[in-house]
Parts: structure tokens; C-alpha cells; sequence
């Protein structure tokens, strides 16, 4: 095992989390795509190995830490519901875990960097200018803060000072009812190295997309068969579950307790021994992607390369095809893209973006009505509508249309809408039961006596 840095060993305040992570499955998943991201950060081309030791130690202090050779990077994972909309900036600090994030990074003496990872995005308007904030610190440090940065800094300040609670806060950290001084250049350095990564898929479509979005390109990358794509994500899953559960003793804890005991062996050198059974490293996820190629894992069929996600199942379910659904698929990526690009240009620039995002949902709805209307029993009007709205938004002229919008980018917008649930293209079925049907149709499923339930 890779050597752990020493200011691991300060204790950790509780060990609760080690106890019920069996239930954060969605947390296992985004530890094992850091883990992957960190690989394909320091990859090295030619000798075909990273250039740094990466280790994680999953539920000591945080949900897990990443070790970058001596760096340290502690990390939270906060997943959120769709249904209860983006983050806010007045969220962020208590139940984002932000002000906790704060203590933590004070336990290891401001000497590690720290990261949200969450699934809900950003809410425009303060939010979201407090994300690009952030970017803004790190690429220009030394540069005066500009006014409104001011005002997010002491807005945002007081909220993560008030989600501490009286008894954590250090005495030099108040002025009367107010953060001091202290507490706000305290804050300012913290900001520095705090990193918000708000767009990981949700835990429903998370072991759907992933073998493609995340295990694919990793083995691309490395130089390994990727029909092994599926079978690597699932191995490592596995692995990766396994340390975020480790709980009691194990032998290497005993020999440390007893050669403390024996030996006067110092309380951080134990500690970080029993780390162990917490922590997997690169040369891990190299060894399952050494394995699952060995033992030719491709069980799963390679050509099923589509993942049932929410819009995905609406347009199974509405009669297109798979090229249909991969079409859309990447047209609301492009959406996606473009709304986080153009949110990110200016403070408070989201005008553009709501009008288009309008415009969008009330020439899909006059279009689903016509077709739902005119379809009488039918239910898998998908392909027409689908036709239709390529028609519409390749033809009619939005009012007052930004420059850099076209036909494209309203598609996109159209499908993102759609993985959201605000648009169909058939009447509406239980997505959970078209979930366990896929890849068949759920009236298919239905038909053919297969069990959905």
C-alpha cells in the first residue's frame, strides 16, 4: 500500500459513517470515479502507469479523502433529489456540509484542499456567481477582490458562520453576534480550496451511464479492451464497497495495538495502520482492469450502449429507435454545455437562457398536444412528434433570439426538458417500472409476461 501521509493519523471525532455507508451506494460510485479521474490526470503515456501514488481512504473525517502523493483532498458527497430543485447558495453551508468541510479543514491546519460532489447543480443568480468565485480565486490569487465578489464573500461568510454551532467556533472567531475579522480572512483562504463539482449523474442512472461515461474512456486510456467495461465498474464497485463498510478490528490493528502497547509505538503511526482496511489505490484499479482482461469479463453485451435513463425510456416507450435515442441523448448534452458555459460568462446572466428554455417548452407542449390528440388509443407517437419538432425549431423564428441559438441548441433544449420529466413523447408510464423492463418497451414487457414488478 501506498505510504499515507502523517497528518492522517490526527483521530477522527466519530466513526459513525463507517458504520452506515452500505447505504450510500450512490457515494461508492463517485469514489471510484475520482479514483479514475485521478488515474487519467497523471497518466503517463509512455510507461503506461500514473506519474503519482493515489490513495483513498474512504470514511475517516469525510465521506472519503484523496492522497495525491503528500497532497490531501477531502471530499463530501451530497447527494440531492431532483424534485428539490439545485443547490442555493443558503443551502450550501448547512446542508451541503460546507461549514462541517470548514472545521475539517482547520482539524488538518489549513494544510488540505476540499471538495463538494453532488449530483443537483448550482442555482443560478448568487449561487452560481459564488461557483465562479471560487474558479476566480484559484486562477488569480493575488488579485484584489472586485465589489460584488466583496458581497458574496461577507454574504457567504455569515451563512457558514452561523451553520457552526456556538460550541465549535474558536474564540478568536467572533465579535459579538458577527464572524470577526479573523473568521472572515479565515474564510477567504478556505474559499481558495474549495472546489464544487455539482453534476454527477444521480444515483438512479448511475450504474447505467457509468460502464460508458466513466469505466469506457478509463480503459480506453490505459490501452485495455474496453468489451470489459461493464465487468471493470462492477469489480471495482465491489472493492471500493468493501473499504467504505470496513468496520472492527483486523489482524494488521491488532499487531498495532499490541506493538503500541509493547513497544511505545506512537498513537498517529496505529492510526494510520488502521487505515488500511479503509484505503484503495491506483495500482488497485489497475489490478481489477488487469484481472477482468485476463478472465475476458465482457458478459455484458458491448453493443448495448444505451443506458435507460429518464429520457432514454421516454422515447423507448414512444416507439423510436436506438439511433433516435442516442441523437437526443447527445443533443441534450449539447444543452447542457452550452447553459453551464453561458451561466459561467457574467454575474446574473440567465435571461437567455429562461427565454430559450420558454420558448422551448411551449412549442414541445403544442406539439405533444396535437399528437396526443390525434393519436386516439395510440401511445407511441414518438417518431412523429420527434420529426415534428425538428421541423418546428428548424423552421419558426424565436423572438428576440440570441445570437449563438439555433435549431441544435432548441432540440437540446427540448431533450434536457425531457430527461427532467416536463416533456413526453407518449402519454405518461411509471419511469421506475420502465426502468426494470428495458431494454424492452414497457407494453412489450407487459406483453411478453416478463416481470417488472
Amino acid at each position: 500500500m501506498n505510504a499515507l501521509p502523517p497528518m492522517l493519523a490526527i483521530p477522527a471525532p466519530d466513526d459513525s459513517g463507517a458504520e452506515t455507508a452500505s447505504r450510500y451506494d450512490w457515494q461508492t460510485a463517485m469514489a471510484v470515479v475520482d479514483g479514475l479521474a485521478c488515474i487519467a490526470e497523471c497518466w503517463d503515456k509512455e510507461s503506461k502507469r500514473a506519474r503519482s501514488e493515489i490513495s483513498i481512504i474512504c470514511e475517516h473525517h469525510e465521506d472519503y479523502i484523496i492522497c495525491r502523493d503528500d497532497k490531501i483532498e477531502l471530499v463530501s458527497v451530497k447527494h440531492r433529489e431532483m424534485s428539490l430543485g439545485p443547490w442555493t447558495m443558503a443551502l450550501l453551508p448547512d446542508q451541503g456540509g460546507i461549514a462541517h468541510l470548514f472545521l475539517r479543514w482547520r482539524a488538518f491546519q489549513m494544510n488540505a484542499s476540499i471538495t463538494l460532489v453532488t449530483n443537483a447543480g448550482i442555482k443560478s443568480g448568487d449561487s452560481r456567481e459564488l461557483v465562479r468565485f471560487l474558479g476566480r480565486l484559484k486562477s488569480h490569487p493575488q488579485q484584489p477582490l472586485l465589489e460584488r465578489e466583496t458581497q458574496l464573500l461577507s454574504l457567504f461568510t455569515k451563512q457558514v458562520f452561523g451553520a457552526i454551532s456556538t460550541d465549535k467556533r474558536e474564540q478568536s472567531w467572533t465579535a459579538g453576534k458577527d464572524p470577526s475579522d479573523t473568521f472572515i480572512d479565515l474564510m477567504r483562504q478556505f474559499l481558495h480550496v474549495l472546489t464544487i463539482r455539482d453534476s454527477r449523474t444521480g444515483r438512479a442512472d448511475i450504474h447505467h451511464v457509468a460502464p460508458t461515461k466513466y469505466a469506457r474512456p478509463f480503459l480506453d486510456m490505459i490501452g485495455v479492451n474496453i468489451a470489459i467495461s461493464a465487468a471493470f465498474w462492477q469489480q471495482a464497485m465491489k472493492m471500493v464497497h468493501a473499504r467504505m463498510t470496513a468496520q472492527g478490528p483486523t489482524v494488521l490493528e491488532g499487531l498495532a495495538e499490541t506493538a503500541m502497547q509493547m513497544n511505545g509505538v506512537d498513537e498517529g503511526a496505529a492510526n494510520l495502520v488502521k487505515l488500511e482496511s479503509r484505503t484503495f489505490t491506483s495500482e488497485d484499479l489497475m489490478q481489477i482492469a488487469e484481472v477482468c482482461t485476463a478472465a475476458e469479463m465482457s458478459y455484458v453485451d458491448d453493443e448495448t450502449v444505451i443506458a435507460p435513463t429518464a429520457l432514454a425510456l421516454k422515447l423507448k416507450n414512444a416507439g423510436c429507435s436506438d439511433t433516435t435515442i442516442q441523437a437526443a441523448e447527445r443533443a441534450a448534452l449539447y444543452w447542457r454545455t452550452h447553459e453551464s458555459a453561458a451561466l459561467d460568462e457574467a454575474f446574473g446572466s440567465t435571461s437567455d437562457i429562461e427565454r430559450i428554455k420558454l420558448w422551448v417548452h411551449v412549442k414541445s407542449s403544442k406539439v405533444a398536444e396535437r399528437f396526443s390528440s390525434s393519436s386516439g388509443t395510440r401511445e407511441d407517437y414518438g417518431p412523429e412528434m420527434w420529426s415534428e419538432l425538428d421541423r418546428v425549431f428548424s423552421t419558426e423564428i424565436m423572438p428576440r433570439k440570441p445570437v449563438d441559438a439555433d435549431e441544435l441548441l432548441f432540440l437540446g433544449a427540448a431533450c434536457n426538458l425531457a430527461s427532467e420529466c416536463q416533456i413526453w413523447f407518449s402519454e405518461r408510464f411509471a419511469i421506475a417500472d420502465a426502468r426494470r423492463a428495458f431494454p424492452l418497451r414497457l407494453n412489450q414487457a407487459k406483453a411478453q409476461g416478463d416481470a417488472i414488478d
